[in-house]
Formats: structure tokens, C-alpha cells, sequence
């Protein structure tokens, strides 16, 4: 039990007695000699700042994540963009955009032209990305730790 913390209680509660305390050191006196301790609701100055900082690690880990999840989404596309340029010769994939083409006209009728063309295009990516060889999430992010600690060692 903290002093720092029986001592903000009897300031609230002194405090809410608005002036009719008769003998506020007294008061003070007794709490920290009989070791009262503030109920669990009551938030000391000190709980709060833990509580703070907590929910700023725990957002801190939040932002880290979608960072991460935003770089490994970059990564992917140029996977996936290599595999198309490397290994998929030009007439495969202008056909694999072609039949997706036709697909999504018959599904989407009333698609304007130049919508149907990225999203057949979108669509064919698509269909090679489960080719294309890609790491995992957890493997993309233990090398991006992996880059981060080699760029904090190489500045000494």
C-alpha cells in the first residue's frame, strides 16, 4: 500500500466534504497510521499512470502491427508482380485477364469498361498470387525485425 495513495483519498474526500471537515490532518493522521486503503474504484494518480501507459504500449504494439501488415501487403504485390514478369509468359496472363474479362461481364453486366478492365486485371493477379512463392506473415515479420535490428547496430 502506497501513502502517496491513502493521502489522494483523503484529499477527494476531504474535498467533497466541501469545508465542514473539522480536522482534515487528523483525518490524514488515522488513514496512514491504520493503514486504510482507498476502495478499489477510487483511481490514484499513480494506478492512472500505469493504466496510461499500458494502453500507450498496448497501441504502440496496435500501430506496429498495421505497419507491418501494410509492408507485408507491399511485399506481396511485388512477389506477385516479379512471379507475373518472371514466370508467366505475357499471352498466359492477357488470357487469364481475358477469361476473367468474360467472367465478370456475364456476373456484372451494367460494370463500366475501364472498371470491368482493372478488376479483370485485379482478378487474374489474383489468381497467380497463390503461385507466386511468398513467406508467411510471422517469416515477413521476423526478417523485418530482423533488417530493423541490423539498421540499429550498424549506426555505432
Amino acid at each position: 500500500l502506497f501513502r502517496s495513495d491513502q493521502l489522494e483519498w483523503g484529499d477527494q474526500i476531504i474535498g467533497q466534504a466541501k469545508g465542514s471537515f473539522r480536522n482534515p490532518p487528523g483525518f490524514y493522521v488515522s488513514l496512514i497510521r491504520d493503514n486504510i486503503s482507498p476502495p478499489a474504484e477510487f483511481e490514484t494518480s499513480r494506478t492512472r499512470q500505469m493504466r496510461l501507459e499500458t494502453q500507450r504500449a498496448h497501441e504502440a504494439k496496435l500501430i506496429e502491427r498495421q505497419r507491418l501488415e501494410l509492408a507485408y501487403d507491399h511485399y506481396q504485390e511485388k512477389e506477385v508482380d516479379r512471379y507475373i514478369n518472371e514466370q508467366v509468359p505475357a499471352e498466359q496472363f492477357q488470357q487469364a485477364i481475358a477469361a476473367k474479362r468474360k467472367e465478370l461481364q456475364h456476373q456484372f453486366p451494367s460494370l463500366v469498361a475501364k472498371t470491368l478492365d482493372e478488376v479483370s486485371a485485379r482478378s487474374a493477379r489474383t489468381n497467380f498470387r497463390t503461385q507466386a512463392p511468398l513467406i508467411s506473415f510471422e517469416a515477413f515479420c521476423q526478417a523485418h525485425q530482423a533488417e530493423i535490428s541490423g539498421e540499429l547496430f550498424s549506426d555505432q
